[in-house]
């Protein structure tokens, strides 16, 4: 990341979120942009027309999280490209874990994490895989607020502790990380209003970083799709009301 381009208007460690600013996003595609924020120590990098498998708009990153469904089957949206940049390992590691656990599924709202694979080279060191509400599911739609609420503190919580995933031939150790991607979680398939969605997504990422001082270093957000502009504008709003 090119920090001199980022000017920040002041700086005041008081002050929650200080200074932003637009810019091009040094042609790594000619409509995407990035607006940078602070907050209490943490940068938070919002990316318009971007994806998680482009290898230039995730460097820098330890840590993807993946809006997965409670199968873990990677075959759809996102997922499916998070899947393919990987590498087949991912969905055979993906099946294991449901297929040991005792539940056979994924909660709406919890997260599990998995090695990188081929995002290694990406500088990835794991990937964390979360549950967001479903719109069309009826027990899911009663509860979607505290629901996705959950599967943005449980993809963060993953994401920045150290952990062993034990499966029954072999156990995986898994870094902390502390510089995040995310995606627009259960805004694209499942039907959540991107409007009613983000600023539960904000509210409880900044809160987890107030709570955990130095846990975090970055996070991004990436929005991508025929909306991207549109959802841009949502995040950058929504941010600003905390300045």
């Amino acid at each position: 990341m090119n920090y001199k381009k980022c000017v920040y208007a002041f700086i005041i460690s008081n002050i929650a979120l200080v200074g932003t600013t637009t810019f091009p996003l040094e042609k790594v595609s000619s409509n995407e942009y990035r607006t940078y924020y602070w907050h209490n120590g943490a940068e938070i990098v919002v990316l318009n027309h971007a994806s998680l498998t482009n290898p230039e708009a995730i460097k820098g990153l330890d840590c993807i999280v993946n809006a997965a469904n409670k199968l873990l089957k990677h075959d759809g949206g996102l997922s499916a490209a998070i899947a393919q940049h990987a590498g087949p390992e991912l969905q055979q590691i993906s099946d294991q874990i449901v297929a040991e656990s005792h539940i056979d599924h994924i909660h709406p709202g919890q997260a599990v994490a998995t090695p990188p694979f081929k995002y290694q080279a990406d500088g990835i060191k794991k990937i964390v895989h979360t549950v967001g509400p479903n719109t069309t599911i009826a027990s899911e739609k009663k509860d979607m607020k505290s629901l996705l609420q959950w599967s943005y503190l449980w993809a963060i919580d993953r994401a920045t502790m150290a952990e062993t995933l034990t499966l029954k031939n072999k156990s995986i150790s898994l870094p902390a990380c502390s510089r995040i991607g995310f995606p627009a979680i259960s805004t694209g398939s499942f039907g959540y209003d991107i409007r009613e969605a983000t600023p539960i997504a904000i509210k409880t990422i900044l809160e987890f970083i107030d709570k955990n001082p130095g846990k975090i270093k970055e996070i991004r957000f990436f929005l991508t799709g025929d909306h991207s502009d549109r959802d841009y504008g949502v995040y950058i709003q929504t941010l600003d009301a905390y300045k």
